[in-house]
């Protein structure tokens, strides 16, 4: 696989056996993954096909050889696979817009299969129950702390805004489209898009803005976690930053008013459960 990673013109067949086979036997880093969505990362496999679709641009994008191409594209629906624990069977239905947002590292990279994906992509779950939204959400959070993060590399925030932006080829619907918790005392309890990005600490010009305008409804709605509405959730913990709190009671100010009027009791029953996903 470490070889396979730095060869532009490997067979794309050859590659899909060995990709097979490095997820059935559990090849990867210490996460089990392929790579990572980083061209300095060292430990994973397949670091360097990153690389090597970054180098053979112009021979794919003039299509006068897609190999690398195709490459890649099959190693990010692998790494997707490892990512989510997927059979070596079932692999290959990853979604590859999934695979583009978390592993596919470069804003070219991106562009391109995002100009490819159709309303059905975009409505497509992992086998985490993470929509493409999710993903660019948790992304989104840990690009602050990404040393190497560069001009050349996938701003989450522009992909956060692409994804919510119907004229653009997105679908502003995907921020109504809820996920199962991943605390083990949720009871099968469902949070939205808005909540993940608040417990993950995103801020207004990180994408948060833009997940609130394509559903403002989703203010009103509890966190299932901490059964806290957003203006609330976003209060809580080191990641709570003044100016969210005030602009998300700013959209909002009558759920504010809700909470005045009974503030020790009985003010969540006030408030919607998460509606069915769109």
């Amino acid at each position: 696989l470490e070889v396979a990673a730095e060869k532009s013109n490997l067979p794309t067949d050859v590659l899909r056996i060995l990709l097979e086979n490095g997820h059935r036997y559990g090849v990867g880093g210490s996460e089990g993954q392929l790579f990572s969505n980083s061209e300095y990362d060292e430990e994973h496999p397949m670091s360097n096909i990153i690389a090597v679709a970054s180098f053979y641009r112009e021979d794919w994008e003039s299509g006068r050889d897609l190999r690398a191409w195709q490459n890649f594209c099959l190693a990010l629906k692998a790494a997707g696979a490892f990512r989510s624990c997927l059979s070596t069977e079932d692999m290959w239905n990853y979604p590859l817009l999934h695979g583009a947002i978390e592993f596919g590292a470069r804003k070219v990279f991106f562009d391109r299969i995002f100009c490819a994906s159709t309303t059905e992509d975009l409505k497509k779950v992992d086998a985490l129950g993470r929509s493409p939204l999710n993903v660019a959400i948790e992304m989104a959070a840990k690009a602050k702390c990404d040393e190497n993060y560069d001009e050349d590399s996938i701003h989450f925030g522009s992909v956060l805004k692409l994804l919510l932006d119907d004229q653009q080829g997105g679908y502003s619907r995907l921020a109504r489209i809820s996920m199962n918790c991943h605390d083990d005392g949720s009871n099968g309890r469902r949070f939205l898009p808005v909540h993940n990005a608040l417990k993950l600490g995103l801020s207004l010009d990180d994408g948060l803005e833009d997940i609130v305008n394509a559903y403002p409804d989703a203010l009103s709605v509890p966190d299932p976690e901490s059964n806290l509405i957003p203006c609330l959730q976003s209060a809580v913990g080191a990641k709570a930053k003044v100016a969210v709190i005030y602009q998300l009671i700013m959209k909002r100010p009558d759920l504010i008013a809700i909470l005045c009027k009974s503030p020790t009791s009985g003010w969540c029953e006030q408030f919607p459960t998460i509606p069915p996903n769109c």
